[in-house]
């Protein structure tokens, strides 16, 4: 089977992964993420591994709505955390730049991202807001949590 290319939206809105791995430009055009299909839960999402620059970011995404910045230096998706076993669903951003990230929180259901911050809604249906400057608890992707290929 022939790996799928997708181009990531340069406006900031979804790009969607469901059931096949696949390649997503970024929005600048200069990178790309590599989406890795590994399985999918009976009767739900699949999951993937996200490769980056030869790294692979720890936990699973879920083949749900992703989103990358237009500036392309930002991806969000929902995300299972470091478990081994995909069972949970948080909301994720991922700085490429910097492999960090910020754990958004359970089921925080991503709406946009730009140049300048994430909005969505947590488990509670409330909206919220991070401003990328203003994060003070971003988690380095630390060595032993990341395969370099």
């Amino acid at each position: 089977m022939k790996l799928q290319r997708i181009d990531a939206p340069t406006d900031g809105t979804p790009f969607w992964i469901f059931h096949d791995s696949r390649e997503v430009l970024s929005p600048n055009r200069k990178s790309a993420a590599y989406f890795h299909h590994l399985s999918q839960m009976p009767h739900g999402d699949s999951y993937f591994q996200l490769l980056f620059a030869k790294r692979v970011f720890p936990g699973f995404i879920w083949g749900t709505a992703s989103f990358w910045s237009p500036c392309s230096r930002f991806i969000a998706a929902s995300w299972t955390g470091f478990s081994d076993v995909p069972q949970t669903r948080h909301g994720v951003l991922i700085d490429l730049a910097q492999w960090r990230f910020l754990d958004l929180g359970p089921f925080f259901e991503i709406r946009r991202i730009d140049e300048i911050c994430i909005e969505g809604t947590d488990i509670g249906g409330n909206p919220r807001r991070f401003n990328f400057e203003r994060i003070d608890s971003w988690q380095t992707v630390l060595p032993d949590e990341s395969r370099v290929l």
